[in-house]
């Protein structure tokens, strides 16, 4: 009997994983874990799943959660929000319509360095706005472009590893014990 129409599982007190045909934790705090505390708390020990085919069937309560691929995508959705989070706190201070011309700062930069003849009508901009030298602006541009590559690269690379882990887990347990967790350590006074 497939149960593909509504699965929940009850992970700890405070959190939920929900399967209606995507897998996604609801914690608490947060808007929908109150309907699902009230329908499934009573019904759910942590660690405990219902399942059910459609509306009308009455839940069935399981002892763990037997599905492993939505238990992989609610830790990779975890993986990535966490990468995504480390990421933007490296340019904090950055709204993100300045973050959209890093890209463009950077290649101007660069053509500049090589030959400072090269058009950089953005840097430009910058520079007169600033008020600053333009061989100041494209010194500060290479060196915060290199610091970011370098620990983006670093942060992508621990995300890989997660997902690989991730990829390579052959139960629950495996996908549920795979430590999200990012660290510049490597990279500690260039950022």
């Amino acid at each position: 009997m497939s149960y593909a129409f509504r699965t929940t599982y009850r992970q700890d007190a405070e959190t939920y994983v929900e399967d209606r045909g995507y897998a996604h934790t609801v914690t608490k705090g947060q808007a929908s874990f109150a309907t699902l505390d009230a329908e499934f708390g009573k019904i759910l020990a942590v660690g405990q799943t219902a399942r059910r085919n459609s509306e009308g069937d009455g839940w069935e309560v399981v002892d763990g959660f037997p599905l492993l691929d939505s238990v992989k995508a609610v830790k990779l959705a975890e993986i990535n929000r966490a990468y995504e989070s480390t990421l933007a706190a490296l340019t904090p201070t950055y709204p993100n319509s300045e973050r959209l011309t890093f890209n463009k700062q950077e290649e101007e930069a660069r053509a500049w360095d090589k030959d400072n003849t090269a058009p950089t009508p953005l840097l430009d901009a910058l520079a007169a706005g600033r008020q600053m030298d333009k061989a100041e602006l494209v010194r500060r541009v290479l060196v915060k472009a290199d610091a970011f590559t370098v620990a983006s690269g670093l942060l992508t690379g621990q995300r890989q590893r997660m997902e690989d882990a991730l990829e390579a887990a052959a139960s629950v347990e495996e996908a549920q014990a795979i430590p999200v967790a990012y660290s510049l350590d490597p990279v500690a006074g260039i950022v």
